[in-house]
C-alpha cells in the first residue's frame, strides 16, 4: 500500500471510530442486562434480550451512519475535506463500503457482549482469537495481492472479523450452556 491508500484508510478509520460510539453504549448495556437476567434466574430470556438489543443497535447505527456514509460530500466534506481534496474524493467509495461494516458491527458487538455478560470469558477469548486470526489471514492475503485485490478487500476484512464474531457469539448464546458458579 502506498501513502495515498494509507491516507484514505486513516480518514475512513476516523469516521469508523466516531460512528461506532453509540454501539459501545449498547454493548455495555447488554452486558449488564444479560448478567442481571441470569442473576434473576431467567436464563431463557437471555437470547431474547440480546436479539432485542441488537435490533435497537442496528436501527440506531443505520439511522446515524446511512446519511453520513451515503452522502459524505454533504455531511463529511466540511469536516474532513481540508486541504487535500483528492484524498477525500478518493475516500467516497470507502465511506459507502463502511456502511455494511458498521451494520454488521452493530449486531456482532451486541452478541459478543451478550456472551461476556454470561460470564463466559474463556469462550469470549476464543471467539476474539478466532475472529482475529480469520481477519489477519484475510488482510494478509489482500495486502499480499494488493495489485489485484486492492484497498476495498483490505477493508472488507472488517466484515470477516465481525461476521465470525457474530456467528460464534450467536452459537454460544443459542446453546444456553454456560458454566455457572453454583453457590
Amino acid at each position: 500500500m502506498g501513502e495515498h491508500e494509507l491516507a484514505i484508510s486513516n480518514l475512513i478509520r476516523v469516521v469508523y471510530l466516531i460512528l461506532s460510539i453509540p454501539c459501545w453504549g449498547y454493548a455495555t448495556a447488554i452486558n449488564t442486562i444479560v448478567s442481571k437476567t441470569i442473576g434473576r434466574g431467567r436464563q431463557r430470556r437471555v437470547i431474547q434480550e440480546v436479539y432485542h438489543s441488537s435490533i435497537v443497535a442496528f436501527v440506531t447505527t443505520f439511522l446515524i451512519s446511512a446519511p453520513v456514509l451515503l452522502f459524505p460530500e454533504v455531511l463529511l466534506h466540511p469536516f474532513l475535506g481540508g486541504e487535500d481534496l483528492k484524498i477525500f474524493q478518493d475516500s467516497i467509495f470507502y465511506f459507502k463500503l463502511l456502511l455494511p461494516i458498521m451494520l454488521i458491527y452493530s449486531v456482532s458487538t451486541i452478541f459478543f457482549n451478550g456472551v461476556s455478560g454470561t460470564g463466559e470469558t474463556r469462550k469470549g477469548f476464543y471467539i476474539q482469537t478466532l475472529s482475529t486470526i480469520c481477519y489477519l489471514i484475510f488482510v494478509w492475503f489482500s495486502i499480499r495481492n494488493f495489485a489485484t485485490m486492492g484497498l476495498p478487500w483490505a477493508w472488507g476484512a472488517e466484515i470477516i472479523f465481525w461476521a465470525v464474531q457474530l456467528v460464534l457469539s450467536w452459537m454460544v448464546l443459542r446453546s444456553g450452556k454456560w458454566n455457572f458458579l453454583k453457590l
